[in-house]
């Protein structure tokens, strides 16, 4: 499923960046998380993850 969004945003001109691939991750962990959620699943792995890559990259996936 994260292999789908990366291609989908690629196509539309998203980077993914390390950050960006964390967030996807955990909304493939969690499934429809709210953004505070999908910050914590996120930040176990790397506290580089803030909220604001978290609604881009949110509104980059309601775009593709």
């Amino acid at each position: 499923m994260t292999e789908d969004w990366e291609r989908r945003l690629r196509e539309h001109g998203f980077r993914i960046t390390p950050q960006r691939q964390l967030v996807l991750e955990a909304v493939n962990a969690l499934g429809h998380g709210t953004p505070e959620e999908l910050l914590a699943e996120g930040q176990k792995t790397a506290a580089a993850v803030n909220l604001s890559t978290i609604y881009r990259t949110q509104i980059g996936r309601a775009h593709v």
